[in-house]
């Protein structure tokens, strides 16, 4: 699905593009600083789809919980890879998170 005249100013959307491709293109060993561990699935890392009935599939991803901030992970969130931060204690997650919420909200009225 696909919200078109949502109101997220178009160039906060390009600044997340562009910060997840410049994340992605970051050296491994940078990635590595983000990367998903045994017991938790967020951080960078792979996505595997397994069946018998086609051929192995997987994607590199980037999980993090933005809300509620009481359950953003505290070993991502503060060390937030420089494409995403704005300021020391904002960054372009919290602006597209905060325009998401507001979009939400108007659509349910």
């Amino acid at each position: 699905m696909q919200i078109i005249n949502h109101g997220v100013n178009t160039s906060l959307i390009e600044k997340v593009k562009i910060g997840i491709k410049e994340f992605l293109s970051l050296p491994v060993e940078e990635k590595k600083k983000f990367w998903q561990t045994p017991n938790d699935m967020e951080g960078f890392g792979q996505m595997f789809v397994v069946s018998d009935d086609q051929k192995l599939e997987w994607a590199d991803l980037f999980l993090i919980t933005t809300l509620p901030l009481d359950e953003r992970n505290p070993r991502l969130f503060p060390s937030i890879f420089q494409p995403f931060r704005l300021f020391s204690t904002l960054s372009i997650i919290d602006v597209y998170v905060t325009k998401k919420i507001e979009m939400t909200t108007e659509i349910r009225g």
